[in-house]
């Protein structure tokens, strides 16, 4: 009688431990996307100041109207 109580209990117990075992798996994934949520939020943020804007555009090579763009062509390395 104690064995078959003891067997009509696993089923359950290990059902809880695996539903558990996801649902932690599940909140690690839930935590890094709201930290890369955070993380492009505040990339949007900074994106609305112009020096930021300016520096990025910059980088792309971009030049304002008016300004000479200059391109250095260094020769290939031997």
């Amino acid at each position: 009688m104690l064995t078959a109580l003891a067997l009509g209990y696993i089923g359950p117990i290990n059902a809880y431990l695996s539903q558990r075992a996801e649902l932690h798996a599940q909140q690690s994934g839930l935590d890094r996307l709201e930290a890369r949520h955070r993380s492009l939020n505040a990339q949007l943020a900074a994106l609305e100041r112009n020096d930021v804007l300016e520096a990025r555009a910059r980088t792309l090579g971009l030049v304002k109207p008016g300004e000479r763009a200059f391109v250095i062509k260094f020769p290939p390395a031997e």
